[in-house]
């Protein structure tokens, strides 16, 4: 049993007002309502205060035989930006974006070793960097996300696993907040790319799709009506770690003739 209350219920509607507007483009107050099913006090309610931070704003109305025309709201994705990082190996890829992902700055940043210490003073300078390049008419930065090929606990923003770079149980995400005061969430970097695709790309339009990712291992996610299938331990669609051939050559995770040991 969960108990809903009031910020909840304002937080969920939120999310219900933005994602109509990012899937369906411009509305009315009174379309969104009659879309979404709630109340229109709970829309105007909802929609002032998306106004005020920065993540609406009201659009051009049509000309019209007669009457006042409904004014559309449309999403204000140059009111804030954020920034991604991907941990790659000796690499960090970073990039600075509007809320509609285009990229507005970008950079590469090496790192010393694969310590956490290590990739925390690399993730801290691009940051840094990064705040630097974001236009003067942009908000707040509203958020980091860090992905890397982990078993990751998104809840904790927490690295659980990570064969590649030798991570286990790493607080990265509390770390790297802590040092750039700003919230951090981690993800696992296939996991990463599916919803990236499902809020932004291809995957949009589909209520099923599988992203198949090639790289330094091979992997893949699916998502089922917008959810990530992550599995019962969050490891699923590590499809490099499939046994192809239990004689074959050394893999990262440790054991022999992993289909990514042969890529």
């Amino acid at each position: 049993f969960v108990k809903i209350d009031q910020r909840m219920t304002r937080a969920m509607n939120r999310r219900l007002i933005l994602n109509l507007l990012r899937r369906e483009g411009p509305a009315s107050r009174a379309d969104i309502a009659t879309v979404t099913g709630l109340s229109p006090a709970a829309v105007t309610f909802v929609v002032a205060d998306l106004i005020a931070e920065g993540y609406l704003r009201e659009g051009d109305t049509q000309p019209g035989a007669s009457g006042r025309r409904p004014i559309p709201l449309v999403l204000n994705y140059g009111g804030h930006y954020a920034i991604g990082i991907k941990m790659n190996v000796g690499t960090l890829g970073c990039v600075l974006t509007d809320l509609s992902t285009s990229v507005l700055s970008s950079l590469t940043v090496e790192y010393k070793s694969s310590k956490p210490e290590d990739v925390l003073d690399a993730a801290e300078q691009a940051v840094v960097r990064l705040r630097r390049t974001a236009p003067d008419l942009h908000g707040k930065l509203i958020g980091i996300g860090f992905s890397m090929p982990a078993t990751v606990d998104i809840e904790q923003a927490i690295c659980v696993q990570s064969r590649r770079f030798q991570w286990e149980n790493v607080p990265f995400g509390r770390m790297l907040q802590q040092r750039i005061n700003a919230p951090v969430w981690m993800e696992d970097d296939t996991l990463a790319f599916a919803l990236a695709q499902h809020l932004f790309g291809l995957g949009r339009h589909h209520k099923v799709f599988t992203a198949l990712a090639l790289g330094v291992g091979i992997a893949c996610a699916t998502v089922n009506d917008g959810i990530i299938h992550r599995g019962a331990h969050g490891r699923a669609g590590k499809l490099g770690h499939v046994t192809h051939d239990p004689h074959g050559p050394m893999c990262e995770c440790g054991r022999r003739g992993c289909l990514q040991a042969f890529y």
